[in-house]
């Protein structure tokens, strides 16, 4: 089953004068996917969203992540604390695009929705892949029915890539709720992992289930890699996803400063029919600290036979 283009789907914005198209695309025969919470990415337009939105970005940390986005050399990128697509677009557009000299290599297209998050941060995704579909569930309503109902803190975003001409997969992108709040916030984590499970088992508009495609779930989940939030994301059985960071040692993406104890709160989670490797956390300290309170984290993805 592809990713629903025309229910609940959320808008692909153009990077480059036109979106890659599947047919264009070369065949490589792998590609690079990370995830990075790039920290209050606030613009100066008004929050449709946020009645206290962050100041914009300083210029410094914009320049930062410029330079850590371009050491990533990825190729589909997940961000979390995205304010919205402008202030993405215009990074990607002033501070990435024109450093790649090679314009096949430039990022095309990227996707965001606003979601209800209370300050205005939303999850999205950049890339120079084909998109192929998108799909949205800041609307959905879950939790038990005898209380209120819950949404995601940030949206589920779903994305439907083809990395070469043959060769699909599905990117999916969460920012689970903080760890701020203590009690509520667990319980608050709790609901939205056991909803994101439901969601990648459970057959979508009647197909099949996404858990049984070639995907990858990556984010700042808000929680340690013993925790039950992450157990329940990883699943198990079947439908299990492997951690693809889970060896690295050691497995600390966050932050980077010294004010806090380091943990690790990103992850990429990826289906075992996925042939994936090299799992990294980029630790640079020459940009890193200025750009975000995140590392960013990569892995390479082979490309499979059709």
């Amino acid at each position: 089953m592809a990713i629903d283009v025309e229910r609940n789907a959320a808008p692909v914005q153009r990077l480059e004068s036109v979106l890659v198209r599947p047919g264009e695309l070369p065949d490589v025969p792998e590609f690079r996917i990370a995830s990075y919470n790039a920290y209050n990415l606030f613009g100066d337009r008004p929050d449709i969203n946020s009645s206290r939105p962050n100041p914009p970005a300083p210029e410094e940390q914009l320049d930062a992540l410029a330079e850590v986005i371009l050491d990533l050399d990825a190729d589909a990128i997940a961000f979390q604390e995205v304010q919205n697509e402008q202030t993405l677009a215009e990074l990607f557009r002033s501070r990435v695009n024109p450093k790649i000299k090679e314009k096949e290599y430039r990022f095309t297209s990227f996707v965001c929705i606003p979601a209800r998050d209370p300050r205005g941060i939303n999850v999205a995704l950049a890339t120079r892949l084909a998109v192929n579909g998108t799909l949205t569930f800041h609307d959905r309503e879950f939790g038990p029915l005898d209380e209120r109902a819950a949404r995601f803190s940030r949206d589920l975003l779903g994305v439907e890539l083809f990395a070469t001409k043959a060769y699909r997969f599905l990117f999916f992108v969460a920012h689970l709720k903080s760890k701020l709040g203590a009690d509520h916030g667990v319980a608050k984590r709790g609901l939205e992992t056991g909803e994101i499970r439901t969601i990648l088992e459970t057959p979508q508009f009647g197909g099949n289930a996404f858990i049984a495609q070639d995907l990858v779930l990556c984010g700042d989940m808000n929680d340690d890699p013993d925790s039950a939030a992450v157990a329940t994301l990883k699943g198990n059985g079947t439908t299990r996803l492997i951690d693809v960071l889970g060896e690295l040692r050691p497995s600390m993406s966050f932050p980077t400063h010294n004010r806090y104890k380091k943990t690790r709160l990103d992850y990429i989670l990826a289906s075992p029919t996925l042939a994936i490797s090299d799992p990294k956390i980029h630790t640079d300290e020459d940009a890193a600290p200025e750009a975000s309170d995140h590392y960013p984290v990569s892995a390479t993805v082979k490309v499979q036979n059709p």
